[in-house]
C-alpha cells in the first residue's frame, strides 16, 4: 500500500513504487529581503504548526522571489503573498507546479491553518484533472 502524505489522499495519479512515502513541499513566495522577512518567517512557522497538529509531513519555507529558480524547482505549490500578487503570471511560467495567492486577509491574521489547507487543496486540484 502507497502511504501519502497528503490532506486530502486523492493523489492517485502519481506514479510511485510501493511503499513510497511523499512529503509535500510548500514555497512560500515573497518580495525581496525587506521587513516582512520576519512576518513571512512567522507565517511559516504557524503553517508547520498546523500541519503537526494535522499530523501531515510537508516542508515549508520562504524565500524571495529572487531564489524561485533555486528554491522552487521541486516545490508542490507556490503561495504568493499579497506584496507579489500581480506577479502571477510570471511565475507561473517559471515554475512547474501550481502557484496560488494568498488572500490578504489570511496573511494579515497569520492564519497558518487556512493556507495550509489552501496548499494542499491547490495540490489535490493539480493532480485531479
Amino acid at each position: 500500500m502507497v502511504k501519502y502524505v497528503c490532506k486530502f489522499h486523492i493523489i492517485s495519479r502519481l506514479k510511485i513504487e510501493k511503499g513510497a512515502y511523499i512529503v509535500k513541499k510548500i514555497v512560500l513566495l515573497c518580495d525581496t529581503y525587506n521587513d516582512m522577512a520576519i512576518a513571512n518567517n512567522y507565517l511559516v512557522s504557524k503553517m508547520k504548526e498546523a500541519s503537526i497538529k494535522d499530523s501531515i509531513e510537508c516542508e515549508i519555507y520562504a524565500c524571495s522571489i529572487h531564489d524561485i529558480c533555486e528554491k522552487a524547482i521541486d516545490a508542490d505549490v507556490v503561495l504568493l503573498t499579497p506584496l507579489i500578487c500581480f506577479k502571477q503570471f510570471l511565475i507561473e511560467k517559471i515554475v512547474d507546479c501550481p502557484v496560488e495567492q494568498i488572500g490578504i486577509g489570511a496573511y494579515a491574521n497569520i492564519d497558518g491553518q487556512y493556507i495550509l489547507d489552501k496548499a494542499f487543496s491547490k495540490i489535490s486540484e493539480n493532480y485531479v484533472s
